[in-house]
Parts: C-alpha cells; sequence; structure tokens
C-alpha cells in the first residue's frame, strides 16, 4: 500500500542508479525557514520509510528554503558527486534579500541517508554591487533563489544558476545569476549575469546527455510591467550555459482573457521535467497550473502531465520567437 512522504518539502525526486528501484526525494522538511531534509524509497517511490535531517532546524540562524530544482550527479576521474543547490534563510527572513546561494553534495556512491557524507557549501549572501548601473530603479528588494547546479561546457566547473528576483525593476524579468562553485575552497563565486528568457520566476536547467544542450523550460516575460508574468510556458535552449535562446511556445493562455486578467488568473509555472526515450528524444513535464478558475496565476487549480515528443526536431523547425508578442 503506498505511504505519504512526511514532512518533505519543496523537494526533487532523484535516482542515483536509474536500472535501481531505490529513489530519493531531497528538498526542506517544511515550507521554511526550515532544515534540509531527504528521504528515500527501496521500492520506487510507493513506500517511504527512511529519512535523514541534513542541515538546519526550523527558523533558526541555521535554516533554509528551496524549490523542487533538479540534483546534478557529475562523474570525474572515476568518481560520481551530487549537488544540489539550496538556499539558507537568514534572519529577519525577508523575501528575497535574505536568501543566501548555497548548496549541498556529496559522494554520489556513499550512503546518502547518513548526514555525515554531506557537505554544505559557505552560503554566499547577495551582493547589489553586482547590478549594473544602468539598471533603473535601482531595486531595495533584489535576491536570488531557487538555484540550479549546472555542469559548465568544459566538463570541469560547476555552475549555480539561479532565478533572480526583479520584481519592482521593469524590463528586467529575463536576468539570471551565475555563480561558480569553487569546491577546493567549498564556496561560490560571482561570476555574471546573464540574459535567460523567465528568469524571474523559477526555472529547471538540464543538459541533454549525448549533444550536451542546455534546456530550460520557462515563463518568458514578454510584458516588460508585469515581472510576474507566467501565462507563456517556453522551451529555450543554450550551447554554452550562458547564451539563451526561446524556441518554442508549449502552453499559451487561450481562455480569452484580458492581457492584464490573463497575466493575473493564468501560471503555466514551477515546471519540473526530464529527458524521456531513448537517447532523451521526449521530455515529460509536471506543471503547475492556474487555468480557468484559479483565484489567482499563483495558486494553481490543477497540475498538468505533458509529453513532448521529438523535441529536438521541435527546436529545429522552430524559429526564434517574437518575444514582442503580448501573449
Amino acid at each position: 500500500q503506498p505511504t505519504w512522504v512526511t514532512d518533505q518539502y519543496w523537494s526533487n525526486l532523484f535516482q542515483v542508479d536509474s536500472s535501481s528501484n531505490q529513489v530519493y526525494l531531497l528538498g526542506t522538511a517544511t515550507d521554511g525557514p526550515a532544515p534540509v531534509k531527504i528521504s528515500k524509497s527501496m521500492d520506487g517511490g510507493a513506500t517511504w520509510n527512511q529519512t535523514t535531517t541534513l542541515f538546519g532546524s526550523v527558523k533558526s540562524n541555521d535554516s533554509f528554503e528551496t524549490g523542487p530544482t533538479p540534483s546534478l550527479i557529475v562523474t570525474a576521474n572515476n568518481k560520481s558527486t551530487i549537488y544540489r543547490a539550496v538556499e539558507r534563510m537568514r534572519p529577519p527572513f525577508h523575501w528575497p534579500s535574505d536568501y543566501e546561494a548555497t548548496c549541498v553534495y556529496a559522494d554520489a556512491t556513499s550512503d546518502l541517508l547518513d548526514k555525515n557524507n554531506w557537505k554544505m557549501a559557505q552560503p554566499l549572501p547577495f551582493n547589489n554591487s553586482w547590478i549594473p548601473h544602468d539598471w533603473l530603479p535601482r531595486l531595495d528588494d533584489m535576491g536570488y533563489l531557487e538555484g540550479n547546479m549546472v555542469e559548465g561546457p568544459d566538463h570541469e566547473n560547476i555552475y549555480n544558476i539561479l532565478r533572480l528576483n526583479t520584481r519592482s525593476c521593469t524590463v528586467l524579468g529575463n536576468k539570471a545569476v551565475v555563480l561558480l562553485f569553487d569546491q577546493e575552497h567549498n564556496r561560490f563565486e560571482f561570476d555574471s549575469i546573464i540574459d535567460l528568457p523567465g528568469g524571474h520566476s523559477k526555472f529547471v536547467i538540464r543538459r541533454h546527455p549525448s549533444t550536451g544542450l542546455y534546456v530550460t523550460l520557462s515563463n518568458v516575460n514578454t510584458i516588460p510591467t508585469a515581472t510576474d508574468q507566467r501565462n507563456r510556458l517556453s522551451l529555450c535552449t543554450s550551447t554554452t550555459m550562458k547564451d539563451w535562446t526561446e524556441r518554442v511556445v508549449l502552453l499559451k493562455d487561450d481562455t480569452g482573457f484580458t492581457v492584464n486578467d490573463s497575466i493575473k488568473y493564468t501560471g503555466f509555472h514551477y515546471v519540473d521535467w526530464q529527458f524521456d526515450g531513448t537517447d532523451g528524444t521526449d521530455i515529460i513535464m509536471l506543471v503547475r497550473t492556474a487555468y480557468r478558475g484559479a483565484v489567482s496565476y499563483h495558486n494553481s487549480n490543477r497540475l498538468t502531465y505533458k509529453r513532448i515528443s521529438n523535441w529536438q526536431k521541435l527546436v529545429q523547425k522552430a524559429v526564434e520567437v517574437d518575444s514582442r508578442e503580448d501573449l
């Protein structure tokens, strides 16, 4: 009989060995600020009876928040390491300026339920000096969150690409922050701010295993005065990890709402997805959906599952999307 996973929040599913029935959930224990927690299933996710608190406690100087962003497994020099970005939420817990970027990581072949096998990078606060001087108006509530651990194109460096909150500034809804992980010194260093379609809202970046192409499904901001816009879900790609192009609009509001009402009530967001099929020819995705009856774009009334068949052919046929389109 299937069981609930208790005290597991903002978590992502992952497997170290896709041929086994062992499945993990890694996230926080509550909505937060909360401890980082991992749970394990031995039967493909049907039952969950093993759990460990890895770091922190509830609403303290050592508390964390996150989103369901990917766990990254990298193999180098005959060693596999798993990385997962999280954010320390420091007192007084003001969203999002009190977030500090960090990650937890461990030898992927070790006992992941043993907290002694995990390390945490030194948390890095957001620094307003990173913001270009020509960004106006100046932002009082800048911050980053919901990071993605990503392997660089050189297969040597590991990065954290984070959602950048630009709510109080127009025309800046498509930006993200890139941090370089210095594993030798167990810390992050600021790398750059990049143009990433939909960077203001939560996104998931994965790298296609055979082509090396970086892919994200994101809420591209097309209305400069509405950085919270999530009524458009697009597939975007990059060959470099830093130069992104919106390729295909996957979901788009067809309710007939006005532009303002569509932004207010429709959301195709917080998407988690995986490459699927032989050599990752398809993409499967689960979408937190606010559509036809939701009280707001943020508070979903549906959970939508979809498959994109032969996504690479779809991208090859598509021309670059005109981001000036209203919806």
